[in-house]
């Protein structure tokens, strides 16, 4: 999923995860050895984080928090670490920044409104109520990973002999799902960024299991066998096959995917649209297949009256699929200028 961008999920996601990844585990190898330079890399990683897809790069610093909080260390000369890391990862993020506000001040300051607005509005359409993140647990994570996770952070937790630690970590995973709860606009991605401590949860719990079969049967390849079916029942857990023979194998009836594919890709490939136009209304996700078969820049919504106006202030055209004239803005209606393009796309909305 992370790769093709199935499930909604951008390329720049798999970078972010592994910057924040490598912060927090920077984090435990400095709190485990106390060696100076694991401060400074837990600075760099989570600056890269922040330069990769923004503040919550920082979910380090919650954990490391929490930390302190644990361990009673309040005062500042205890917590000088901290404030150095800090400092290297202002270092990294800040510059840009500071360049981005000095060459485009109007567009830098349009972007930080605009991401602000995540929390107070569903952007783009990608709403949902408080339970979306839980509900899409099994998503990401696989169809028995819901009844799973909490035997599982049991199990880190009695594995690790380090309760400071446990629920430093614990709290990363807990102020992700809490704060992306919370926020309006939702994606099954925003949450990725806690999986590294997810997935050793249930590595943790995998272990145990496979400890404790070996302990139980003294019969080496009986172990393996049961391991190996172990592992076999999450894969079957994780995989839906019916799934992806319905959207993959051609020769089914039931594969309306690739010929829904195709007939959108003939509409998108036909369309002769002058260079600079901007593509409005294209349905569902549809608009990165537009984007690609048409090289113009394309998306699912209507747009507003603002968005309108921009657009014609730069001179550049606007195309949209015609959505009806109920829902077709009085702006976009008396523009001849606008082009309405009335073949139907196939999907989802």
């Amino acid at each position: 999923a992370l790769i093709a961008g199935r499930k909604a999920v951008e390329h720049n996601d798999v970078a972010f995860l592994a910057y924040v990844s490598l912060s927090i585990w920077s984090f435990t190898e400095y709190h485990y050895s106390q060696k100076k330079y694991w401060i400074y890399l837990i600075g760099l990683f989570s600056g890269m984080a922040i330069l990769c897809k923004w503040l919550v790069g920082l979910l380090v610093y919650f954990g490391w928090f929490v930390l302190k909080i644990m361990q009673r260390k309040f005062r500042p000369s205890e917590n000088v670490d901290l404030l150095i890391s800090l400092i290297v990862t202002l270092v990294v993020a800040l510059p840009w920044q500071i360049l981005i506000f000095s060459w485009y001040p109007v567009e830098a300051a349009g972007e930080y409104t605009y991401n602000a607005l995540h929390f107070t509005v569903a952007l783009e359409g990608h709403g949902g109520d408080c339970w979306y993140h839980l509900n899409k647990f099994n998503l990401i994570y696989g169809a028995a990973a819901p009844f799973l996770v909490v035997p599982a952070f049991f199990v880190l937790h009695r594995k690790m002999n380090d309760r400071d630690l446990f629920f430093s970590l614990l709290s990363m995973v807990g102020i992700v799902y809490l704060f992306f709860s919370l926020a309006a606009t939702k994606m099954s991605s925003f949450t990725l960024v806690a999986s590294m401590i997810v997935f050793i949860s249930f590595g943790a719990l995998f272990n145990h299991i496979t400890d404790y079969v070996d302990r139980s049967i003294k019969k080496k390849w009986t172990t393996r066998a049961i391991t190996g079916l172990f592992i076999l029942l999450l894969v079957a857990f994780r995989f839906d096959i019916e799934y992806l023979q319905e959207k993959h194998t051609k020769w089914r009836k039931d594969n309306k995917y690739s010929r829904m594919l195709a007939h959108n890709k003939e509409i998108f490939e036909s369309l002769q649209l002058p260079p600079h136009t901007v593509l409005f209304n294209v349905k569902g996700r549809h608009y990165v297949e537009a984007m690609f078969y048409t090289g113009l820049t394309a998306y699912h919504f209507i747009p507003t009256l603002e968005q309108y106006e921009n657009l014609k202030e730069k001179d550049r055209g606007i195309a949209i699929f015609d959505p009806g004239k109920s829902k077709m803005p009085a702006y976009l209606k008396n523009d001849t200028t606008v082009i309405v393009i009335k073949e139907r796309l196939r999907g989802y909305k």
